[in-house]
């Protein structure tokens, strides 16, 4: 059985606080713009006006909307699609920044121009010496991207909130599950047998974290090297009531 967890899935890069931190510490303050969300709550059935979410409202939205409180917007990121928009893009492709936005259009939610790669694109490398007529000929597309779809979501008590933010995250982290079939050019994971945030359940998790790069030099393990190779250990070795029945009923056909 899957322990309890507090988190949907373990993420390979769980760090989008830190990964801001560190883009702001890089760069000039004129060299970024944040997008702050826009987040309300209101009672169920109440005629009243949305009101401003308070800290727990907010949270909770952070682990059920895909858009998040905070973006950063600097020249050279990438970005997942949060929502589709039928022949400009989809959530499973990369948007690429090349024009910063101005602050005012930001914080008004205007829509900003963005490069959208051709389907299939994994990842993709930014680099500062090629043009936007280059990626133009090599098939990524030029398009305007806007604030996703309000959805209402049932959050503590007897409150429903939204969220208005632009329909981006960075593409800088992915669950174990989503990450299946791709083939990435370097992840950093962080896994523990103890804390929760962290923690995996079955062994076929490890087969797909451990088969997203070429080379097993670009797998990053973050932590306790002790602890993380005795999570590592623990979850190979478990077997699962699946592999446990697939044993008994092959051995049934085996004897038949």
């Amino acid at each position: 059985r899957r322990p309890p967890r507090s988190t949907p899935y373990p993420t390979l890069f769980p760090y989008t606080t830190l990964f801001r931190s560190q883009v702001k510490s890089h760069l000039s303050v004129n060299a970024y713009v944040v997008s702050k969300s826009v987040d309300v709550e209101l009672t169920y059935n109440s005629h009243e006006e949305w009101q401003p979410a308070t800290d727990a409202t907010k949270a909770s939205l952070d682990h059920q909307s895909k858009t998040q409180q905070e973006l950063l917007f600097f020249k050279g990121a990438q970005f997942l699609f949060t929502y589709n928009n039928e022949g400009k893009f989809s959530q499973s492709q990369i948007g690429l920044l090349l024009e910063v936005p101005c602050q005012s259009d930001v914080s008004n939610f205007k829509k900003i121009p963005i490069l959208v790669s051709p389907p299939g694109y994994k990842h993709s490398l930014y680099d500062s010496n090629i043009k936007e007529e280059e990626y133009l000929n090599k098939g990524w597309k030029r398009t305007f991207v806007g604030t996703a779809p309000e959805n209402t979501y049932s959050v503590q008590g007897n409150l429903k909130a939204q969220r208005k933010q632009y329909g981006l995250k960075p593409h800088v982290t992915s669950t174990v599950h989503a990450s299946m079939g791709d083939t990435l050019c370097r992840i950093a994971i962080e896994i523990s047998s103890t804390e929760m945030n962290f923690k995996l359940w079955d062994k076929a998790q490890v087969v797909v974290l451990l088969s997203r790069t070429r080379y097993a030099k670009d797998i990053i393990f973050a932590g306790n090297k002790r602890k993380t190779i005795q999570a590592l250990t623990l979850l190979i070795q478990l077997n699962t009531q699946w592999e446990e029945y697939m044993e008994s009923f092959l051995s049934k056909t085996r004897t038949a």
